[in-house]
């Protein structure tokens, strides 16, 4: 389970997340699959699919998002998981979850 935090409605923060091997002991090298997006499922059991893009070259396994209007609200636990698409695959990471803090 990830240790993050985000506050409602942040706008311009940056998510990063590791997508690991099968195995769970290193990440996966994501620099050759088209489409990288991350799943977000908030507290309130809406989906959101947001385009990710790679944070370095890929071959860490870094997916990186950053923040929009709306896109932390409502306040309450969010799961987070990446899909990856290429000719003839599609493959999804472990999901994770984070906290989503609300405002005064």
């Amino acid at each position: 389970m990830a240790s993050i935090e985000f506050q409602e409605n942040s706008v311009g923060t940056p998510l990063i997340f590791q997508v690991l091997n099968n195995a769970g002991d290193g990440p996966l090298n994501i620099s050759g699959y088209t489409t990288r997006r991350l799943i977000f499922t908030r507290s309130d059991g809406t989906k959101v699919i947001k385009d990710g893009t790679l944070y370095t070259d890929g071959t860490d396994g870094l997916l990186m998002f950053t923040t929009g209007v709306g896109d932390f609200t409502p306040p309450g636990w969010y799961q987070i998981q990446a899909q990856l698409l290429a000719p003839s695959v599609e493959q999804y990471a472990e999901a994770d979850v984070f906290y989503v803090n609300p405002n005064l």
